[in-house]
Order: structure tokens, then C-alpha cells, then sequence
């Protein structure tokens, strides 16, 4: 009598006529409140993750979830009104009807008829036993619905690759018991595969990773938790270079790589790695001058053999499979490839990784003198180097960054003045070696609020920043022509230019930079904002 006071009090929160039926069915509703029943006193503490309680109901266990929210549950069932003491023990307060786990996992699946789908793969993967032997899983099950909407193509490459088959699989299944009364705002777990997947609720329904895809929840077996899924989770692990690109934000990349109908130069298990810039990055309307052949310059970014972030570094070059060579920028915050800057989360897949560029790769063909000399608005400066005797070095010397100043730079100057220059030779030497300095560096290898101090060639130093997404060069006179890339260098180009001290003019947007920082400067300002190179 006792025991069944106890058991009555566990079942204050079902509907009324649910305790009508139990009733109604004497047997049944004894087994029931035997199912509830354990045979020794444990408080809410004692009640670990993955203890298993035998219950007074013969073999049958009570599974005991702590999760990582502070939340406990018992076979899934949330217990609401912990450590009810009474004389003979106590009581435990839970949100619903605990049922017997009676199978395990394998065998719920192969019972249940819109699971066979699933049921087939994973028998093809040979996961059986590790489903059978593991406690404690947590089984995401796609429904026959679910395969029934992917992409058949897809489907059946990743049914025929046994590593892609096996990633699938072991990503719908978590290393822990993931009850849905314990999922309460976002959960970051990782699943068996080894990737992140997160389990969040929306109103009623419970998401993995932001979408409402959970059908039918909770059931419970002898080694886990079951929840069928109405959509397939496929993990970059099992993702071709080209399906990891499948992102919203690079949507105009893929709908160009596709209308070409450039995946039928990917070659079957061959590795690559796609360099994707963003969808923003072809609103530039710069794009259109950097290839008139479209096909080449996407090629130009897929490079041949699989590469990983911390695989690059600083000088290393990459081979295309269109044949030309990209050269890989570090700096301090970020990872450049020629002008185009990447995040440091690159994605992996099978026979593949991804790199998300920020914009459009252009790719040099020649060398910083020839760049120069095609573009017009630099002819007043190409003249100047050739009379300073500066064109072998920007010829096959390198690699540069060189600040170059436009015609308009050159034209504001007094009357006479730029004559006077070109009489000269040293002081035009010195200057134009102050506009460059030894390395190569990008417009994003630029990090906002850091100031970074250049040594030019000619000994004194630039000092760059980047406000607003702009690059100023000592302070105030801006970048307005970046990273025209050079096979020897980089270009960016300015409507001013600066001088060495003691240089022959003196005008307001000629910047006069001391040779070295004031130590005064270094004292007051942060150590995090300085940076040399």
C-alpha cells in the first residue's frame, strides 16, 4: 500500500482520463506504478547522468539524463518537484508517464516501416554493432520522406563512397542522451562524426540547427533516445568541394561556376580546394575589367590538391587548375590570397576544402613596371622611373608594395616644379623609393585600429591605418586605387605623394614623414594599435 501511495503522487500530472484508463486496467496500471518504483532512497543528486535505476518492474530500468542545463529527466519525462521526503522515502515529481524502455535502438528502427531507408544505410555502413553496443546515443532518424528529398545525384554518392556513407550516419547520432523537455534555447553539441550540430526549440517544436525538422520525439530505448527527423543533415565530411559552397552568401559564385558548367573539370576523387568570394564581391564593378574570359577566371579559383588554414603559409604558392600561381599573404589577423582576404574558418569536405573569400582573386600576369605601364593613369610616374633608372628593379626585383602616385598627383605641383624634379636623379631616386618597401601587403592585410609602420626603401617610414573600411596613409591622404597585383608586388594608388624630410617642396598634400617614430608616440600609445613591419 505503501508503495502504491508513492507511485500515486508520481502521477499527479497526467490527464484525468488518462488515470481513467490506467485504472480501468488493473494489470496494466500495476505494472504501470511498478515501472515508477525503485527499491532504494535516492535524492535529486544521486540521480546521474546515464544511471541506470532497476525498477520494481522486473528487468526493466529507469534511465536516468542530467543535462548539461541543470535539467533531469527519467526515460525523457522531466522531473518538475525533486526530493518529496516521506517516512519510507521519496518522491520525485515528473511531467508525464514513464513507459519501459523495452528495445534497443537497432531494433526500433527495424520496427518501425517509414525508418527502412535509414535502416538500409546504415546496415550498408556496417554501423549495426556500434548502435547495438553504445550507451547512451542519441539517434536522429531521417524518415523515408526525408531521403525521398534530396538530391538523388547526391544520394547516390554518398550511398556509394563508404567514408561519406559512414560520416552521414554517425552525424545523425550525438554521444549522449538528448531528451526534448531538456532542450531549452540553443545546445552546442557535437555528434559522433565530429562536427557541431545545434539543438534549439522554436514555440512547440524543437530545430537542429535553426529549422523545424523534429517529427516525433523521445523514444526512449534500452541504450538511447530516438527522434525522427523530416529532413538529412549532411556533414561537410560528406560534402563534395562544390555542395560545401552551397551558402546563400555565395550564390552568385556557384550559379556562375554552374552555368559554365565548370564541376566537369573536377576530376572523381581528386582533391581540390574552392576559393568562393562572397555574392558582394561581384557588385564591384571592377570585376568585369580583371578577365574577359569568365571560364578562366573562375578556374583560377579552384586549386588543385586539398589545403587546410594552417597548411598555408606566408610565400607558399598555389597551383589552379587553370594553370596560373596564387600566392598566399600572412598577416597578423588575417589570410590572404593575392588581394583577396579570407576568414580564418575554413570548411572541409570530402575530396575538397573551402576557403570564403572577401572579394574577387585577381591574378597578376606581369610584373609592377609593365602594370604601371598599361594603366594611363600612371604615365607621368612611368616617366619618372625610367629617368631614375628604377624600371629593372620594378622589372624583376620584388617583391613590392609600391604607393604610386597618379597623374593628378604630379600635375598639381607648381608650375616648374615637376621639370626641376626630373633635373633631379637622386632626390627623384629617394623619392620614389620612400613610396615603397620590401613586402607585399593587401588592402585587407590591413587590420582596422591597428596602425602599422612601413620602412621604405629609401630608409624612412609610412604609417597605415584603416578607418572606415578606408586605408590612410600618414593619417590623411587616402588609398583610392587598391591592390592592382603584380607578379612582383602589389600597386595601390594615390593622389598625393610624400616626401623625405628635407625633400624640395613644401605644399600642403605633400606629407612630410619623420624617418623614425617619435619615442614619445610609442610611449602614449597602446601596444595593442602599434604594429611593425
Amino acid at each position: 500500500m505503501l508503495e502504491r501511495l508513492n507511485c500515486w503522487i508520481f502521477l499527479t500530472h497526467l490527464k484525468m482520463q488518462e488515470q481513467k484508463r490506467l485504472i480501468n486496467t488493473d494489470k496494466k496500471l500495476h505494472n504501470t506504478l511498478l515501472q515508477h518504483v525503485a527499491r532504494e532512497r535516492l535524492l535529486v543528486h544521486d540521480l546521474r547522468d546515464g544511471l541506470l535505476i532497476p525498477s520494481m518492474l522486473g528487468n526493466h530500468d529507469i534511465h536516468v539524463q542530467q543535462h548539461r542545463n541543470g535539467v533531469v529527466t527519467v526515460n525523457c519525462i522531466r522531473v518538475v518537484t525533486p526530493n518529496l521526503l516521506a517516512s519510507n522515502g521519496v518522491v520525485h515529481l515528473v511531467d508525464g508517464l514513464l513507459n519501459a524502455p523495452q528495445s534497443r535502438l537497432t531494433d526500433i528502427v527495424k520496427g518501425r516501416r517509414d525508418l527502412s531507408k535509414f535502416l538500409s544505410l546504415i546496415e550498408k555502413a556496417g554501423l549495426i554493432d556500434v548502435l547495438n553496443k553504445r550507451q547512451g546515443y542519441t539517434l536522429l532518424a531521417p524518415t523515408n520522406s526525408a531521403f525521398g528529398k534530396m538530391d538523388k545525384a547526391i544520394l547516390d554518392r554518398i550511398s556509394e563512397d563508404s567514408v561519406s556513407l559512414t560520416a552521414l550516419i554517425k552525424h545523425h547520432m550525438i554521444p549522449s542522451e538528448m531528451c526534448s523537455p531538456a532542450i531549452i534555447g540553443t545546445n552546442n553539441l557535437e555528434t559522433v562524426e565530429g562536427s557541431a550540430m545545434r539543438l534549439g526549440c522554436e514555440g512547440d517544436s524543437v530545430t537542429v540547427n535553426g529549422e523545424p525538422v523534429m517529427e516525433q520525439t523521445d523514444t526512449v530505448a534500452t541504450n538511447g533516445v530516438l527522434h525522427t527527423i523530416n529532413r538529412v543533415i549532411i556533414p561537410d565530411s560528406a560534402k563534395t568541394v562544390l555542395e560545401l559552397a552551397e551558402t546563400p552568401h555565395l550564390k552568385t559564385f556557384t550559379s556562375m561556376f554552374k552555368k559554365m558548367n565548370l564541376q566537369a573539370s573536377f576530376k572523381p576523387k581528386t582533391s581540390y580546394t574552392l576559393l568562393a568570394p562572397v555574392n558582394e564581391a561581384f557588385e564591384d564593378t571592377t570585376v568585369t575589367d580583371m578577365s574577359e574570359d569568365t571560364t578562366k577566371l573562375l578556374k583560377n579559383h579552384v586549386v588543385l590538391k586539398q589545403y587546410f588554414l594552417h597548411q598555408l603559409h606566408h610565400g607558399q604558392v598555389l597551383k589552379t587548375i587553370g594553370g596560373k600561381n596564387l600566392r598566399v599573404f600572412i598577416y597578423s589577423k588575417t589570410i590572404c590570397i593575392e588581394n583577396s582576404c579570407s576568414s580564418l574558418n575554413g570548411r572541409k569536405g570530402r575530396y575538397g576544402a573551402l576557403f570564403t573569400l572577401r572579394k574577387v582573386l585577381q591574378v597578376p600576369t606581369k610584373s609592377l613596371i609593365t602594370t604601371l605601364k598599361d594603366d594611363p593613369r600612371f604615365s607621368i610616374l612611368v616617366e619618372l622611373i625610367k629617368i631614375a633608372k628604377l624600371v629593372p628593379m620594378l622589372n624583376k626585383g620584388g617583391p613590392l608594395t609600391f604607393f604610386a602616385p597618379t597623374n593628378k598627383a604630379f600635375t598639381s605641383l607648381p608650375p616648374g616644379e615637376l621639370d626641376k624634379l626630373k633635373g633631379d636623379v637622386l632626390h627623384l631616386r629617394s623619392l620614389l623609393k620612400y613610396h615603397m618597401f620590401n613586402k607585399v601587403v593587401v588592402s585587407d592585410g590591413i587590420s582596422p585600429g591597428v596602425t602599422s609602420f612601413m620602412t621604405t626603401m629609401q630608409g624612412g617610414s609610412l604609417e597605415l591605418a584603416k578607418k572606415n573600411n578606408t586605408i590612410f596613409i600618414n593619417k590623411n591622404v587616402k588609398l583610392l586605387v587598391p591592390d592592382k597585383m603584380a607578379t612582383n608586388g602589389v600597386i595601390h594608388g594615390i593622389d598625393s605623394f610624400f616626401q623625405p624630410k628635407g625633400g624640395m617642396f613644401k605644399m600642403a598634400n605633400f606629407m612630410e614623414t619623420l624617418p623614425i617614430v617619435c619615442h614619445s608616440v610609442l610611449q602614449k600609445s597602446s601596444p595593442h594599435s602599434l604594429h611593425h613591419y
